[in-house]
């Protein structure tokens, strides 16, 4: 081939690839417009922000299910509550609630259930961190200190007893009932009439100022001896 028809024959294939690169430039250029015009048409579409919100819903809804299918049956839970003499929790409660709080970490009211079935398999410094845990989330969940005060006045730390009652005491009542009756956890278990949950959150109070003006005792003289309680138990309503 002579020199002119290479020369002639690369013209042809260079003006071949800058029209295929127009082409290609052209196309990319209107659709990043069209791209533009429906980003400003439908914004929402393209929100960063919602597609946090919707991989965070989506989460939930994984976490949900697998939890439903995890759920047992809250017959023995509910007696165990409410029967003084029933001394055996079964461990998968304990299972149960650890998964809850590993799903769900700012869920004041599932970790007060966690420090209860912690305290009912005799591992009480767990059972203290999830009660405190349950403060944290919700500084003004009675039962959460109250249950302290019982743990603290259990092993002999009046002090720590003491101050655990006195808080819960000083709490206003109706934030309580208010978490418990809008809360999720506890519709699983089965509450009581709002009537009687009030009436027993009350004697509760008052059982909470005796065992705190005991425990100011037990500090103050040393040879008192601690009154025999079987109701020294654990409660969450």
């Amino acid at each position: 081939m002579s020199l002119s028809a290479k020369i002639s024959s690369s013209s042809i294939l260079l003006g071949k690839s800058a029209l295929t690169a127009g082409l290609i430039l052209f196309f990319l250029f209107n659709a990043i417009q069209d791209f533009h015009r429906i980003q400003k048409r439908f914004p929402s579409a393209f929100s960063l922000a919602n597609l946090k919100v919707d991989l965070k819903r989506i989460d939930r809804k994984c976490k949900l299910d697998n939890l439903n299918h995890q759920i047992p049956s809250f017959a023995e839970l509910k007696q165990f509550l409410e029967s003084p003499s029933q001394n055996h929790l079964s461990p998968q409660y304990l299972e149960y609630y650890q998964k809850v709080t590993t799903y769900f970490p700012t869920l004041s009211e599932a970790y007060a259930l966690l420090g209860l079935c912690y305290d009912a398999q005799n591992q009480t410094k767990e059972a203290v961190l999830s009660f405190e845990r349950a403060r944290q989330f919700n500084p003004n969940f009675f039962w959460a200190d109250y249950n302290l005060g019982i743990i603290y006045f259990r092993e002999g730390q009046y002090l720590k007893a003491r101050q655990e009652f006195h808080r819960a005491v000083s709490m206003a009542p109706e934030t309580t009932l208010k978490a418990m009756y809008s809360s999720r956890i506890y519709q699983q278990i089965g509450l009581p009439k709002p009537e009687t949950a009030i009436a027993h959150l009350k004697n509760t109070y008052q059982r909470g100022l005796k065992l705190m003006l005991l425990s100011e005792e037990m500090l103050n003289n040393a040879s008192t001896q601690r009154p025999l309680d079987e109701n020294l138990r654990l409660m969450v309503y």
